[in-house]
């Protein structure tokens, strides 16, 4: 895999951050970020809005998890949430 060069982030709409996340009550979502230009991620179930001005979420992580370290370091990322098919496909 190459190296990741990162862009300007883009400005969130609060509206429209509200309305995405009043809709997401729980699941799994993948949070993924790059590090020394290598893409990295874990996936997690505890993600939760927490303020709209600055747009701010939350997550939680296992202390034992393997990839946290490495995720844990970037500085900026992304958030994707899963449908629930791949969560049933995933044998959860």
């Amino acid at each position: 895999m190459g190296r990741i060069d990162l862009q300007e982030p883009k400005s969130i709409d609060e509206a429209r951050f509200r309305q995405v996340l009043g809709h997401f009550a729980t699941g799994v979502t993948v949070i993924t970020g790059v590090a020394d230009g290598r893409a990295v991620g874990l996936a997690v179930n505890s993600f939760t809005s927490v303020s709209l001005s600055p747009s701010l979420v939350a997550f939680c992580v296992a202390t034992r998890s393997s990839t946290w370290p490495s995720a844990g370091g970037t500085s900026a990322g992304s958030t994707s949430t899963l449908a629930p098919w791949p969560w049933r496909a995933s044998g959860g």
